[in-house]
């Protein structure tokens, strides 16, 4: 049972004052753990749902602000991409610029004979195209110096453009000046006398490129060589690109310089030549001229010889052919065939340098491989691999001898210079020899090298590797047939190499030739390629700007406010810019222009995009600082202060602490009634 106890009004007025202070302390200790003064809606209603709705405004400007800050990034990327775009354009400019220099304008398109005719005439410096098919009768083209024939596809219409002359006297077909170009065109040029080629510069520097011609010359044509292509009296001739040539009849060349000109066959060009007849030749070059075969070319020739006059592959007669990392085939069909020939006049030269891959093949009695003789050298360096297959009887892999010409007093020479040359024959007899009573005809095998050589029934065969540096020199008439028991070589006991037939059709297919004005052309369109490329890829989380894409950014919780980013289409196509090639001085300009205006429309659009960036830049600066201020009036509101409320914590502990020792005061009264006791 429970019984009630009764406080004086002393103790209970402090009992009181202590439940106060504990309430108080209570609110001041709860306030000092949270930092809020009003923690729920029962604290301050008002203030309370005030500063909720001043929170909840700020988070919503705080997601705006995160798609402002992403709209910057949008454009920043916009930005960087037209940066780098305008860098592809100034590099394609400067390419087109470079090959401004060079280009020529058209001056005339023709179709007929007349037209032709008068536009060579005209004397104008500049491109003449051939629009169509041409006849031309007895009439020879003079070219002025600058003046150019070119067909339709040089300046980028894919149409055949072709030229057929018929003389009857001896003509060339088309005669070169200084900087005129030949490209493009199918020539067929028919020769009833002796003397003409299809195309001859005479002095001077010109261009040849990408030719499909024939020739037919007839049987009983006499005298003077005819040829495809020739260069005389100091002429300088480049050949470059794909050509495709066949000659038919008596005495003709396919290529023939003289008169200490030179002729270089650009890297990579492509040359495939067939020829037929009596007395034919592949290249032939005399009185100090030069070959130069760039890296990269292939050179094939398929001569078949009738009768018993001889014909050649390759023949320089004083004259220097250097063939550098290339490849030439020369199947020789006949009798008296010669593929690679050096000799006659002092300086007679042959280089093989680098990579070069030689394959030779003969059907015929009495043929040849390498053939030098009177002051005449073949020269092989570096890996070059030569492969000689002579199918005929009494025929020769190599041959170093001495004839009833000029020069004989000067030495003739074969001279494999480093050990890693590859040569595999297949022949009747690897290699004549014969004694220059006059000068010391020689065949020099660095040390180390491997000599392959069988016959063409394979009875006798045999490896040979040079165990020193072996100059060999001949002792009156010699028939090599292998080196077995000559000092300084030895016998390796391996088989000699097979070497497969060529097959039948020679011709490469594949248009490798380059020539410095498709060139130019490629490296200008692929810095156009480049640039769409880039275009495409400078969006940013899935918006290009520059392809056309459009961007929303607003600024307030409703959208009320916002900003509209208009895309652009900054493709190539949309900015103008053609993918034509770099063929004649008037495209030229033009695409100059074109290009000088799409890297000022880009400019422009950095200018938009630099205009909304700013927009955005200033939004997201003012949406910071209305959060700020949106957080800080919710503070005011609910935050409490917490200075005050740790003096008002202190207070109430002192306050406690007094209405404790007053609750004892109070009951001292009852305390003294125990004294009673």
């Amino acid at each position: 049972m429970l019984h009630n106890v009764s406080l004086n009004a002393s103790m209970r007025a402090n009992l009181l004052s202590l439940q106060q202070t504990s309430k108080l302390q209570d609110i001041t200790s709860n306030r000092l753990s949270t930092g809020l003064k009003v923690n729920s809606a029962i604290d301050n209603p008002s203030a309370y749902y005030t500063a909720q709705s001043l929170s909840d405004r700020a988070s919503d400007l705080n997601a705006l602000l995160d798609a402002m800050s992403q709209g910057i990034q949008t454009l920043k990327a916009v930005a960087e991409t037209i940066d780098a775009a305008s860098g592809f354009l100034q590099q394609a400019k400067a390419v087109a610029s470079q090959a401004l220099e060079t280009a020529q304008p058209i001056i005339a398109s023709v179709a007929t004979e007349d037209e032709l005719l008068a536009a060579v005439n005209s004397g104008k410096k500049g491109l003449i195209v051939v629009n169509g098919e041409i006849n031309i009768t007895n009439h020879s083209l003079q070219l002025s110096a600058g003046q150019s024939l070119v067909g339709s596809r040089y300046i980028g219409i894919d149409k055949n453009s072709k030229l057929n002359f018929n003389f009857d006297t001896a003509e060339n077909a088309i005669n070169l000046k200084n900087n005129s170009i030949i490209s493009d065109l199918e020539i067929n040029y028919t020769a009833q006398a002796p003397g003409g080629k299809i195309i001859s510069l005479d002095g001077g520097s010109a261009t040849i490129r990408n030719i499909t011609a024939s020739l037919d010359t007839s049987d009983t044509i006499a005298g003077s060589d005819v040829g495809m292509f020739g260069a005389i009296n100091g002429a300088d001739l480049r050949l470059e690109g794909f050509f495709n040539t066949k000659a038919e009849g008596y005495n003709h060349r396919m290529l023939i310089a003289s008169g200490n000109s030179a002729v270089t066959i650009a890297g990579n060009t492509v040359i495939n030549h067939t020829g037929q007849g009596t007395i034919i030749r592949g290249i032939e070059f005399y009185d100090q001229s030069t070959l130069n075969i760039e890296s990269g070319c292939h050179i094939n020739f398929d001569l078949n010889g009738t009768g018993t006059s001889s014909y050649l592959g390759i023949y320089m007669n004083n004259a220097i052919a250097d063939i550098t990392d290339s490849q030439i085939t020369m199947r020789l069909n006949g009798n008296k065939g010669e593929a690679l020939a050096a000799g006659r006049g002092v300086g007679a030269r042959i280089n093989i340098r680098g990579n070069t891959r030689l394959n030779i093949e003969t059907d015929g009695e009495n043929c040849y491989g390498l053939d030098t003789w009177n002051s005449g050298q073949i020269n092989i360096y570096d890996q070059a691999d030569i492969n000689i297959k002579n199918k005929g009887g009494s025929s020769y892999g190599l041959a170093v001898y001495l004839s009833s010409s000029d020069g004989k007093e000067f030495p003739a020479s074969i001279n494999i210079f480093s050990p890693d040359v590859k040569m595999n024959i297949v022949s009747d007899i690897m290699l004549m020899f014969r004694e220059n009573p006059q000068a010391e005809n020689s065949v020099f095998i660095a040390s180390g090298s491997l000599i392959s050589w069988k016959t063409p029934d394979g009875t006798t065969q045999g490896v040979w590797q040079s165990e020193q540096n072996n100059k060999l020199t001949a002792s009156g008439s010699q028939d090599i047939k292998g080196f077995d028991g000559l000092d300084g070589f030895s016998n390796t006991g391996g088989q000699a190499s097979d070497i497969e037939d060529l097959p039948a059709d020679l011709t490469t297919k594949t248009e490798t030739g380059q020539t410095a004005a498709t060139a130019e052309g490629e490296r200008y369109q692929e810095l156009i390629r480049q640039y769409d490329a880039l275009i495409r890829d400078g969006s940013y989380k899935g918006v290009n700007l520059l392809r056309g894409d459009s961007l929303k950014v607003s600024f307030n919780e409703d959208s009320s406010s916002s900003v509209n980013i208009p895309g652009v289409d900054a493709s190539s196509q949309a900015l103008g810019i053609s993918m034509s090639g770099l063929t004649n001085s008037d495209e030229i300009e033009k695409i100059i222009v074109e290009l000088e205006n799409a890297v000022s429309r880009l400019r422009s659009f950095a200018s938009l995009f630099g205009n909304y960036n700013n927009i955005l830049s200033t939004r997201q600066n003012f949406t910071e600082a209305m959060i700020n201020v949106l957080e800080e009036g919710a503070d005011k509101l609910t935050l409490a202060d917490m200075n005050q409320e740790s003096a008002n914590m202190l207070a109430l502990q002192t306050r406690q602490m007094l209405a404790v020792n007053s609750l004892s005061l109070a009951s001292q009264a009852n305390q003294s009634v125990l004294k009673l006791f």
